[in-house]
């Protein structure tokens, strides 16, 4: 089966607590500059290849930690200065280093390549075209190459909305850098809690989640007539010949965030009678609340675990909102 020619992940921004700037550029093999300015919120920097990577830091808000920003030409810098070590860049081992010092993606991007001659602009374009795909998205645009003001050709293709959490282009990578060849990339930005999901999943499960996160953007079907709902046909053979077994990762990140305060708003409402009526037949004792967890944790399913996930992410970002949520609430211990 043929995959995907290259994999590979092109942007990477990640938030760091509890770590100085100094200590981030130790971490890395480069010559960094001092900048009296930053960018979002943050009011200093350092910037090293001209800017292809960036530390920022000194943010306006308290206790907002320091940001790294690597675009892809960074990325593929780091490849090159571990090459030159007689050293391989593992770009997973290196995420999974950033994430046990407790740092959380903002944005990162998945490129996947291929070269496969059967796999071509129009071909996309006709799915695109007959609506022969499954997404979320609200729309798709061409990606128009202007030169003094007239349209040349249509470069790629964008699915969704660039200010969304998720974001693809399709386009002619071989076009682009203008070389001879055939060269297709299928190219997924992933940002805020999205982001955070994909750096977990893939630090854990490698590439093939990776992948299965740009079938979360977009899943192209074969084309048909006969049957109209779109989800229930076949996935496109191009497109399956590329992605291989790779599962589609299931966006869980913004319905748990959604359904979490509703679930305690229902057990605070609900069930906090019964909580209190359990507690003061054992005697105060909550052991009875331990044993259901514990009974949870040996039969949840993997579609509880992505939840918890998720759910973990969300206190993340609400936690002052829902400081406790997820506690043993303390009045019904009397």
């Amino acid at each position: 089966m043929e995959l995907f020619a290259e994999r590979q992940i092109d942007y990477v921004r990640a938030t760091i607590k509890n770590y100085t700037p100094e200590e981030i550029i130790s971490m890395l093999p480069f010559e960094f500059s001092y900048r009296d300015w930053g960018r979002w919120t943050y009011r200093q920097s350092y910037v090293s290849l001209g800017g292809e990577v960036s530390i920022f830091f000194d943010g306006v808000h308290t206790d907002q930690g320091i940001c790294l920003d690597i675009p892809g030409s960074g990325l593929r810098a780091l490849e090159a200065a571990a090459l030159a070590k007689g050293e391989k860049f593992d770009i997973r081992e290196w995420l999974g280093k950033l994430a046990r010092m407790g740092a959380r993606a903002s944005r990162i991007d998945v490129a996947c390549d291929t070269s496969n001659p059967l796999v071509t602009m129009a071909l996309v374009r006709h799915h695109l075209e007959q609506d022969a795909y499954v997404s979320r998205a609200q729309s798709w645009r061409p990606m128009e190459c202007h030169r003094r003001g007239q349209v040349v050709e249509v470069q790629g293709f964008e699915i969704g909305g660039r200010k969304s959490e998720s974001y693809m282009r399709i386009y002619d990578k071989a076009l682009e850098q203008k070389v001879e060849g055939h060269l297709i990339r299928f190219e997924g930005e992933f940002k805020g809690k999205k982001a955070a999901r994909l750096m977990e999943i893939f630090v854990k499960e490698g590439w093939d989640a990776a992948v299965g996160c740009l079938r979360s953007i977009i899943d192209f079907t074969e084309v048909s007539d006969e049957d109209e709902n779109v989800s229930r046909r076949d996935r496109a053979s191009w497109w399956e010949l590329l992605i291989g077994a790779s599962k589609h990762v299931v966006d869980v990140a913004k319905t748990t965030s959604n359904n979490l305060s509703k679930t305690y708003a229902w057990i605070e409402r609900q069930c906090k009678g019964a909580f209190w009526a359990l507690t003061e037949a054992s005697g105060g004792s909550v052991d009875w609340f331990y044993s259901l967890l514990r009974d949870g944790t040996a039969k949840h399913s993997d579609k509880m675990s992505m939840m918890a996930q998720a759910a973990k992410l969300f206190l993340f970002d609400n936690q002052f909102r829902y400081q406790g949520a997820l506690e043993v609430p303390t009045a019904c211990i009397t």
